[in-house]
């Protein structure tokens, strides 16, 4: 990859940005798996509950092509979407826990 469109993609914000997307990609996804095995697509919204984990899955590919790329701010930005998400579950599951919906 040349400099000037390196300079393009290599930011913070570009990171967190592919980090929001992937997660709205995997919502979708479920949402579709949900819907076509003849249920709710509101009904397979266990998986979202363990998104935090769960977003390793497609978080980690992503953050090794940034990383084979050199485009270091991405990755700090992918790091940074990741570790929001993490800590926004975590909270929304230990408030249901705790909450007794769960």
């Amino acid at each position: 990859m040349n400099e000037p469109q390196k300079g393009k993609l290599d930011s913070v914000g570009v990171g967190i940005a592919a980090t929001l997307f992937l997660h709205g990609l995997a919502a979708a996804l479920l949402a579709g798996i949900a819907s076509l095995r003849g249920g709710d697509p509101a009904a397979g919204l266990g998986p979202y509950l363990f998104i935090g984990g769960l977003q390793f899955l497609w978080m980690v590919p992503a953050c090794l092509v940034a990383a084979y790329f050199k485009l270091r701010r991405t990755l700090l930005g992918m790091g940074i979407g990741v570790a929001i998400t993490f800590l926004i579950n975590a909270a929304c599951f230990g408030v249901i826990a705790v909450s007794g919906f769960g």
